[in-house]
């Protein structure tokens, strides 16, 4: 009973997150504004007064390495792999959170099967 009731738990909680996080799935990525916003940022431009945070940064260097660009062109201080991830997630789905919901169940298969509550 008692193993029942927090697998009923654990679902209750996925779908709420789910339903909480329901604008993302509407989202949807124009490259050409977030092309304008990093070459305007002070990525491009020191003292820049247009700078642009790591989120969209990464969504946009992301999309042009799905796009074929070289890694050591643009934005090389981290490795691209995750970035790559967000950028296949864009060009696909035109969302670059739908990769975002990979990572969400994955590491929640990862807590769950630590604790051994499916299994």
């Amino acid at each position: 009973m008692k193993n029942k009731i927090i697998k009923i738990l654990i679902l209750i909680f996925i779908f709420l997150t789910l339903y909480f996080s329901r604008q993302i799935f509407s989202y949807k990525y124009d490259p050409e504004y977030y092309e304008n916003y990093y070459y305007h940022s002070q990525w491009n431009i020191p003292n820049s007064v247009r700078g642009i945070g790591d989120g969209d940064l990464y969504k946009f260097v992301g999309y042009k390495l799905a796009s074929g660009e070289n890694p050591f062109n643009i934005n090389y201080e981290v490795p691209p792999f995750a970035k790559l991830l967000y950028g296949i997630s864009e060009k696909y789905f035109a969302n670059p959170y739908i990769v975002s919901l990979f990572f969400y169940f994955c590491s929640f298969f990862c807590f769950i099967s630590y604790f051994k509550v499916f299994f």
